[in-house]
């Protein structure tokens, strides 16, 4: 009986693989928890993202209405100027 050493070194070759595999899977087991902390972190950090974003928006559009209420105040206060100067007018003239 003859021994084909192609097809032994094969089985070698495919037996190593089915063990690197079990490795590569323990491995990540073991990195698992890490890795989902990691994630946790990257969603954490997307959610203050998210809400400086808005924070930003919000002040931003607070600002613009800021705006629009001292041009308000501006108008008010010459309209009331020009009409305490008529009210006050002497009627001497």
């Amino acid at each position: 009986m003859e021994v084909d050493e192609a097809a032994t070194t094969t089985v070698d070759v495919d037996d190593q693989a089915v063990v690197d595999a079990h490795d590569d899977a323990t491995q990540q087991k073991e990195q698992d928890p890490y890795v989902q902390a990691l994630q946790q972190k990257a969603e954490s950090y997307e959610v203050c993202v998210a809400a400086v974003n808005n924070i930003t928006d919000s002040l931003l559009e607070l600002s613009t209405n800021l705006d629009k209420m001292k041009a308000s105040a501006q108008r008010l206060n010459a309209f009331t100027t020009a009409w305490l100067r008529v009210w006050r007018r002497p009627d001497n003239q």
